[in-house]
């Protein structure tokens, strides 16, 4: 799976979650202004700012960071807490 195609599954996960209703508005909250740069990095047509994994893990907190650079793995992990 390539990175344009995890970014479109990470953004199906959300909408199907109810976190967001459409792409556009998961950029808005994510703090692009131009709906074209957002739409940009999420078809692979710029490179992904180095900030966008720590704006999408404010969305989805257990999202494997190994599975959004390079697609191994699961896209969700399951922490666990260790609290007493």
């Amino acid at each position: 799976m390539n990175s344009k195609m995890r970014y479109r599954a990470i953004v199906e996960h959300l909408k199907s979650v109810g976190v967001i209703k459409t792409q556009k508005e998961l950029g808005i909250r994510m703090g692009y202004t131009n709906e074209s740069a957002f739409s940009q990095v999420i078809n692979g047509s710029v490179p992904t700012p180095k900030d966008f994994i720590v704006k999408i893990k404010e969305f989805i907190p257990n999202l494997n960071e190994g599975w959004l650079l390079t697609g191994t793995g699961e896209m969700l992990v399951n922490k666990k807490s260790n609290s007493s």
